[in-house]
Parts: C-alpha cells; sequence; structure tokens
C-alpha cells in the first residue's frame, strides 16, 4: 500500500504529542486484514454477511469513530494535502 504510512505517522506523532510522549517508530503498527478463500463468491460472502466478522468490525469502528467526531477520518480534502 504505497503512501499508508505516508498518512498515518503524522497523526501517530500527533497522537504521541498530544499524550505527552515521544513518537517511537519501534511502538507504531499499521494494521490490515486479509481474508483468503477458495474463490471470489466466498470470499464476498464472507466479507458482506451482515451477522459476519467484518460487518461487525466495520460497524463497531464506525460507531466509535461516530461517537469521537472522527467520521471523516479517510476522507481526502484539500487541506490535508
Amino acid at each position: 500500500m504505497p503512501g499508508l504510512g505516508e498518512k498515518h505517522w503524522p497523526k501517530y506523532v500527533e497522537g504521541c504529542e498530544r499524550g505527552g510522549r515521544a513518537a517511537d517508530p519501534a511502538n507504531w503498527r499499521v494494521a490490515k486484514s486479509v481474508f483468503v478463500a477458495r474463490d471470489a463468491a466466498t470470499a464476498k460472502a464472507y466479507a458482506t454477511d451482515p451477522e459476519g466478522p467484518y460487518v461487525y468490525y466495520y460497524r463497531s469502528l464506525f460507531t466509535k469513530l461516530k461517537k469521537t467526531a472522527e467520521s471523516n477520518c479517510s476522507r481526502h480534502t484539500r487541506s490535508a494535502r
């Protein structure tokens, strides 16, 4: 994922500064979920199942983001460029 670290690292540094600690690359992580299936139909069914883990994860994540008024964190804005 080209550019992923370039976008996340500054926010990590900002969070560390707000928390009163030094940004340490050894403590910084970026995670990505990967699911491998035998075929595309199985993968799609698993990923979009309303009772499945991905739907649960993203529903939970966006609920938490909305509560902290950060629901637009993945949108690109002119000021973020």
